[in-house]
């Protein structure tokens, strides 16, 4: 494997890597309320929204600046990682050296 592929995997990887842990400091900050029950505490993954994690104030009226702060810069690093990931070549796709 070329250095430059590692060094582009590794960096795809760290991308990732950082949204994960942004997005997790978002959903634990993050007050409550879902769309289902606005009383409910806390982010629950099977009734809150990707999105919901990004308002400033949650479905409930709750303030979520912290979690709203978080969970955009773990969108800002979603975008590199998914981008960089299409841009990443397939073997034998002619871009490449030509393999036999």
């Amino acid at each position: 494997m070329p250095v430059m592929e590692r060094w582009s995997r590794l960096i795809l990887a760290l991308f990732w890597a950082v949204f994960l842990a942004l997005y997790v400091a978002a959903a634990v900050v993050y007050p409550g309320a879902n769309h289902f029950d606005y009383g409910a505490e806390g982010y629950d993954l099977w009734r809150n929204f990707i999105c919901d994690v990004l308002h400033v104030e949650t479905i409930g009226g709750h303030r979520n600046t912290d979690g709203a702060a978080l969970g955009t810069a773990a969108m800002v690093a979603l975008v590199p990682a998914v981008s960089g990931a299409e841009a990443e070549p397939e073997e034998g796709d002619g871009r490449g050296t030509a393999t036999a």
